[in-house]
């Protein structure tokens, strides 16, 4: 494994991402890492941001967040409700 690609990850929303050895967990600040096909499936489904440098991981983590449900995923766009009252007479 070479170390050329270091980058830096950081978990987004507060979630807990385990270390590929599953023996530890990414710091909530982030952290260096190698990337590898772990951390791009991680960063495929939005567990964590990636950067060049930490300040641009971190950036990328609070965009990502805002964006999210707090259960995951992409937030719904919100329909025009359409307000039904039964007339009487």
């Amino acid at each position: 494994m070479t170390y050329d690609n270091m980058i830096y990850a950081v978990p987004v929303g507060g979630l807990k991402v385990r270390t590929p050895n599953g023996r530890g967990h990414l710091p909530p600040e982030g952290g260096k890492i190698v990337l590898t096909p772990y951390w791009r499936r991680r960063a495929a489904e939005n567990s964590v941001a990636l950067g060049a440098t930490l300040r641009e991981a971190q950036a990328k983590a609070r965009e990502t967040a805002s964006g999210l449900e707090p259960g995951g995923g992409k937030a719904p766009a919100k329909a025009a409700s359409k307000s039904t009252t039964a007339k009487e007479g």
